[in-house]
Order: structure tokens, then sequence, then C-alpha cells
């Protein structure tokens, strides 16, 4: 393996640089050099590496000779291996994840029965078969001892370990507009670095579209949250979904390195990352505007002992709106509208949220400055 070979573009943004392969995948790829200020890496690189080349079936080797050369990879490979199989994530996420057992390959019927009661959810220990139900749900033996015929021929399952699950009936999206697949349902992805939410979207980019309520998201991030201090990966994907009972659980984590966006914005994405990889002085854009709101705390929530994170949705609500380069004018239109949808109107017009966005404003011209 040479060096050159693994990549089409090498590039820096802000504290980061990004060695990128394209996939021809519009799920996964992403114009960086039309989107931000990049400088190109000719030789060699002081800033850790985010590899953006699609799977990666030799993390060790690759590792080695990006140290050889005398850089240094954001993600190591026993951190690639902590989330990215699920031998390695399951035991320290287990508590908010279905029951699972990995084996070395399927197991005779009646040692699966020792451990598991049909249905199981039955996957490799790094991916599913595209989702395909037939090789995901098994509802009884006659369709498991199927999938131990077939499992060694399919292309994707054949060189996993497999993993069986306890199958979680999960709230449906939409069940009958691809019968060949698993369910689609209320799933989301969320994307964190160097353990810090970055941006979400909706998991199924396929059937209906929907999206996260807001009254829901509060709780999800939580859940979230939890799980990347639980495994400290410095790019992660989490994927959870809401079970048919209303319960929120982890469905799978991977390496953010080669994760596809789902439903996520991607530009929304590396702009965090980018804004969040400047400086470890700088704060990322929503603990910015999370910092002025909770000062600002117009009813008083918070000085009244009140979760901290009460007013978070708001926060990233604005967030969502605004960048390093807009004006106060249109930080002031943005907080008032926020407030005014999610409160009462009359409190929250533009005149009344020129303390808060004004703050916003002078935080984000420092924030760029350091």
């Amino acid at each position: 393996m040479e060096f050159r070979d693994i990549y089409d573009d090498f590039l820096t943004i802000g504290r980061l640089s990004v060695l990128i392969k394209k996939t021809s995948n519009i799920q996964y790829d992403f114009d960086f050099r039309n989107i931000f200020n990049c400088s190109t890496v000719f030789s060699n690189t002081s800033f850790p590496i985010l590899l953006r080349i699609g799977a990666i079936s030799e993390y060790g080797q690759i590792e080695s000779m990006i140290n050889d050369l005398g850089m240094t990879l954001l993600v190591s490979e026993e951190e690639h291996l902590r989330c990215s199989l699920i031998e390695n994530w399951y035991p320290m996420l287990k508590e908010k994840t279905p029951l699972t057992k990995v084996y070395d390959t399927l197991p005779e019927l009646d040692v699966l029965e020792e451990d598991f009661a049909f249905p199981v959810f039955i996957k490799g220990s790094h991916q599913t078969s595209k989702h395909t139900k037939s090789k995901s749900i098994i509802e009884n033996a006659e369709q498991y001892e199927h999938l131990r015929e077939v499992w060694n021929k399919d292309p994707i399952l054949f060189w996993q370990k497999a993993a069986v699950r306890e199958y979680i009936p999960l709230q449906v999206i939409d069940s009958g507009s691809f019968p060949d697949m698993v369910p689609i349902s209320y799933e989301f992805r969320f994307f964190y670095y160097e353990q810090k939410f970055m941006t979400y979207g909706s998991y199924w980019t396929l059937g209906e579209k929907y999206s996260l309520k807001e009254d829901e998201l509060r709780t999800v991030l939580k859940l979230t949250d939890w799980a990347a201090q639980k495994l400290k990966v410095p790019f992660l994907a989490i994927d959870v979904a809401k079970t048919a009972s209303g319960d929120w659980i982890i469905i799978e984590v991977n390496d953010g390195q080669e994760s596809g966006y789902s439903e996520v914005n991607p530009f929304v994405l590396w702009r965090n990352i980018y804004n969040a990889s400047i400086s470890s002085t700088q704060l990322t854009l929503f603990e910015i505007v999370k910092k002025c709101v909770d000062e600002w705390d117009p009813y008083c929530l918070l000085r009244n002992g009140c979760p901290e994170d009460e007013l978070d949705i708001e926060s990233l609500m604005i967030t969502e709106k605004i960048n390093d380069r807009s004006t106060f004018e249109e930080i002031n239109m943005i907080v008032s509208d926020v407030f005014s949808r999610q409160f009462e109107a009359h409190l929250f017009q533009p005149h009344q949220c020129i303390e808060v966005s004004k703050r916003i404003y002078e935080q984000l011209q420092e924030n760029k400055n350091i």
C-alpha cells in the first residue's frame, strides 16, 4: 500500500486536515474546497488527520503509514475499532441498547435458543446486509436455518462475525413501501466531534419524510451525550430510535469517518466541525449561543433551579440558522422568531431581544479572533 494510492485530495480546514477519497456516493462525498477556505497539504501536516476515504478495511496499516510520515490520525485504530465493531461498543452501552451476543459465525439453532427466543434481529458485527429484512429480522427456526445457509454467500455478511440481538419493535414510519427491507422506523443519526454534539438528521433517506419533534430532542440528546462520553471517540456517529412502547434506544454507533450523512445536512456538520477544530480555546457555535441564552434566561428558569439544558432546544434552533458571518440584525430577527414561536410572541419582538442578540453577535466576533 502506497500513501498516494489511498486518497484523491489532502487539505486542511481550520486546525484539522482531511484526507479524501471520492466514492461517487452523494450520501458520503462532500466538496470541501467549494465551501471552505482550504489549504492543500503537499507533504505533511501538524494537524490531526480525519479520514474521509470510504469504508476502511486496513485501518492499522493506514495509521502506521501516517505515523511513519510524522503525522497523526484524528481517530486511532483502537478508537476506530471501539466504535465500529458491536462486540467492542456493546459492553459500554448495553444498558441503553438491545441485548446482544456476538458469535464467530451463526451458531447451531439449539445454541441460539439457549440465549434468545424468536423473533431476533441479526446483523454482521459491523453492518447489516443492506437492511434486507430476510437477513435481519428472523421470526422462527425455519428462517434462521435459511439464513445460516446463505450467510457465507452474502458479499457483505460472510466476512463479519454474527451479532444476534433481542428484537425490539420500533415506532414504524413506513412498513409497506419497501417490503424486502426492514421497516422504516423513527430513527435518527447524531454526529459528535471530540464528544461534542455537532448536528443530527433523520436516518432513513427512503420512504415518507419525517423529522424529530422538538419536544423530544432534549431527551434524545441526553442519551447521545451519554453514549459519546462513554465511548470517547473523536468523531462518532450514533443512531437512535424510538421503540413502539415509547422509549429511546441506541441502535448502532460507528466511526464518523466512515458514516454516511443519512438526512443530516453535510454543510452544517462540516461547518460545526470546522468551528470546533479551530482551537481548543474557541467555543462551538452552539456553545456560544447556549452561553448567551442561558445568561439571558428571560423567564428566570435556570436561576430558579430548572435543569441546565432547559433552554437548549431554543439555542439549537438559533444555531441552525446563523453562522459566524451573520449580522447583528440577522441574529436579532432569528432570536425573536425562535422565542416567539416557543413562548409568548408579544414578549419576544425584535426590540425585546436586542440585549441577547448583541451578546451573541459580540461573542461570535471575539471567537473568530481567538
